[in-house]
């Protein structure tokens, strides 16, 4: 689950891996990227490789899930306005 505006992307709940059959985990800090510095969206704050750089970053955008609240609340009373639709998919 992410929320996007503008350029920033916030993820709520992440997949480890890049893989839809990992189980889905919701990090104490949620995850913000710039998608014009990273649209891959590969930084991991958590990965070794980024260590102290990654944490800095992070610690550097704790402003963002603040800032996301009022676009989160306006997507969940979408949903219960318009909840989702799609059934399953039946084969013939």
């Amino acid at each position: 689950m992410a929320i996007r505006v503008d350029a920033w992307k916030m993820h709520i709940g992440i997949k480890k891996d890049g893989s839809w059959f990992n189980e889905k985990t919701y990090p104490s800090v949620p995850y913000v990227f710039n998608l014009l510095m990273d649209p891959q969206e590969k930084m991991d704050p958590e990965s070794p490789e980024w260590g102290y750089i990654g944490r800095k970053f992070v610690a550097q955008k704790l402003w963002a899930p603040t800032a996301g609240v009022p676009f989160l609340q306006a997507h969940l009373k979408s949903l219960q306005d318009y909840p989702p639709s799609q059934g399953a998919i039946r084969s013939a």
